[in-house]
């Protein structure tokens, strides 16, 4: 299984929305897991309204986007910010 890749680095004064930066990423393995955390959950509305208040805080200072997987028997996605202060957010979905 390969390691965990970068597939997106957020500027910090190119913030989007992370929503909206997740649906630009052009990698074909992200794309299929982004499913994981914004539609293949109970409420996706909560999810995504979580996810934009944990990523799309004025205190994020590093975001990033990292896959895992073959593609085939093991996926998953990773969002991860680093925040002013040093403390840090991670949300990981992986799927067999």
């Amino acid at each position: 299984m390969k390691p965990w890749k970068k597939v997106y680095h957020r500027e910090v004064e190119s913030m989007t929305g992370i929503v909206t930066e997740l649906a630009a990423i052009a990698d074909a393995d992200a794309k299929r897991s982004i499913a994981l955390l914004t539609e293949f959950i109970p409420d996706p509305a909560a999810g995504i309204k979580a996810m934009a208040s944990a990523f799309d805080h004025r205190d994020v200072k590093d975001l990033s986007v990292f896959t895992i997987g073959d593609g085939e028997a093991m996926s998953g996605i990773m969002v991860t910010a680093i925040y002013s202060g040093s403390y840090c957010c991670s949300v990981i979905a992986l799927m067999d």
